[in-house]
């Protein structure tokens, strides 16, 4: 049974003189089919079980479905999306063609071409330096050696 599915009916019917009859039909698990007339006050009170479990039923698929569209959306609005299998083995595949390419280049361009890649950490360092230099004057002092 899916959402929203009844297995029941129910339905008023007006008789010749006036009076209104309830009725809730329904099959049982033999699959015979029942009609069953009942009074107004049962009638009304299954009709108010049946309305606040529609409305629970609702409830729930909405809460369910604002929950997955939050998974869906936080997943989307992550500030770096994981990137997926195929793009790690490209970056990994990448990375061993370069390290091949700097192992084979002679020792000075490496050391140059190294330093050029580092520079994030070159100008790190080149700040800590800058800092650790100045002597009370402020003047630099080039450390030991160096004028």
């Amino acid at each position: 049974m899916t959402f929203m599915d009844k297995v029941y009916t129910l339905r008023t019917e007006v008789r010749g003189d006036g009076k209104t009859a309830y009725f809730i039909s329904f099959a049982d698990g033999q699959g015979e089919f029942y009609d069953l007339e009942v009074s107004e006050p049962f009638f009304v009170e299954f009709r108010q079980m049946e309305r606040k479990n529609r409305n629970l039923q609702q409830s729930d698929w909405r809460h369910q479905e604002a929950s997955d569209l939050w998974d869906e959306t936080l997943y989307n609005r992550a500030f770096k999306v994981p990137k997926s299998v195929e793009e790690l083995i490209f970056d990994a595949e990448q990375r061993e063609l370069l390290n091949k390419a700097i192992a084979a280049l002679p020792k000075i361009q490496r050391r140059r071409f190294c330093s050029t890649m580092n520079i994030t950490s070159t100008i790190a360092r080149l700040v800590r330096w800058s800092i650790a230099g100045r002597n009370q004057s402020g003047t630099r002092s080039y450390g030991p050696g160096r004028k």
